[in-house]
């Protein structure tokens, strides 16, 4: 038994504090030099990864180049399906990736040339996206979204139709976002962007997605504004009549509000399509703020969607003495639904009072169905 040494008083001696010694430290430090371990680095480089290093640096040329890149990409591949559902793992993939992409020594051919080849690789399991684990799926997304060349494409397709993962198709949405610039510039490009863009909306059940998808759609200037907008009404049309059948309101259109109160319908043709969507989701918006099972989350998207489309509309009708259910709103609890309502007539109309958007100039159907 350990006993404490006693002061003249008979009191216990504080013990002074134990010291490691040099060694112990040394050999420590010996250990991870030994063993490889690292202090959150992974150590060395594979001959997969060597041989990429060798080529970042000048123009991929040919086949025997493509091989390279391939070598790299099958074997991270190849580590991540040593268990797709171990999250660090797939976390230690998109990392390793991701640092290739933003490697300072690449040339942006070699970059062009990488993303050709992830996509090309990645795309056949994204179309088969409900067989994979969800870390690994991700971690895909993730890898494909942080590239802005058009070789992903293919890939970001087939992550937007992945109808089990609402993460991946956010991500590939995210991604073609990112390539907005390059697509601009390119008529081929502008034009199968659209098409998946739109095809993915109008079939997206995901506010937070189609929100994502409205940004991917955002571009502004000459005729790939109105090409867009055209695009993004197909899709407003197709989410509300989702809300027709599930009259739930998930926010995802206040991304497309916020576009167009910036950038205005650029031909009329556009704009007589615009208002009567959105007197039918003016109407979806008050009647769905009536019923009682709202909770404080969906009411909030409510309000600011009510908000910003009431506004549009009184931008776009520009006419004096216009309704407004954003003030009835702010009325007390008691009269304010009633009142909301009676503002929502004017309007949309009613069989006994036409309202302002049953004129001729607008055509709306009384009471938009």
């Amino acid at each position: 038994m350990m006993v404490k040494k006693l002061s003249q008083a008979g009191e216990p001696v504080p013990e002074r504090p134990r010291r490691i010694g040099w060694w112990k430290v040394v050999s420590g430090l010996l250990i991870v030099l030994v063993t490889g371990a690292t202090f959150g680095q992974e150590a060395g480089l594979t001959d997969a990864a060597k041989a990429l290093d060798e080529l970042r640096g000048r123009s991929p040329a040919g086949e025997k180049d493509d091989l390279v890149l391939d070598a790299w990409i099958q074997e991270e591949l190849a580590r991540l399906d040593e268990d797709p559902t171990d999250l660090e793992r797939a976390k230690a993939f998109q990392r390793r990736c991701i640092a290739q992409i933003a490697n300072a020594g690449n040339t942006p051919e070699f970059v062009a040339r990488l993303a050709d080849r992830v996509g090309a690789l990645f795309a056949p399991r994204l179309a088969d996206c409900d067989k994979l684990a969800p870390p690994a799926a991700r971690a895909m997304a993730v890898v494909l979204s942080r590239f802005d060349r058009a070789g992903v494409i293919d890939a970001l397709e087939a992550g937007l139709k992945c109808e089990s993962r609402q993460d991946v198709r956010y991500l590939c949405a995210q991604g073609f976002a990112r390539l907005r610039t390059n697509i601009a510039v390119n008529p081929v490009l502008m034009e199968r962007a659209l098409r998946i863009l739109r095809t993915a909306g109008q079939a997206e059940t995901s506010g937070m997605v189609v929100s994502q998808i409205y940004d991917a759609l955002s571009f502004q200037s000459g005729d790939r504004l109105s090409d867009a907008m055209e695009a993004m009404l197909d899709v407003l049309e197709a989410r509300i009549e989702k809300r027709r059948a599930a009259s739930v309101c998930d926010g995802g259109e206040l991304a497309f509000l916020d576009f167009v109160a910036a950038n205005r319908p650029p031909n009329r043709a556009l704009t007589d399509r615009l208002v009567p969507l959105l007197a039918v989701q003016l109407r979806l918006d008050v009647s769905r703020l009536e019923e009682e099972n709202v909770d404080e989350y969906e009411k909030a998207r409510l309000l600011a969607s009510i908000e910003a489309g009431e506004s549009l509309l009184t931008e776009l009708v520009n006419a004096s003495g216009l309704p407004n259910v954003r003030n009835a709103l702010k009325k007390g609890d008691d009269v304010r639904m009633l009142e909301a309502k009676i503002e929502l007539n004017k309007w949309i109309g009613t069989p006994n009072a036409p309202g302002v958007l049953n004129t001729p100039a607008w055509n709306v159907a009384v009471g938009a169905p």
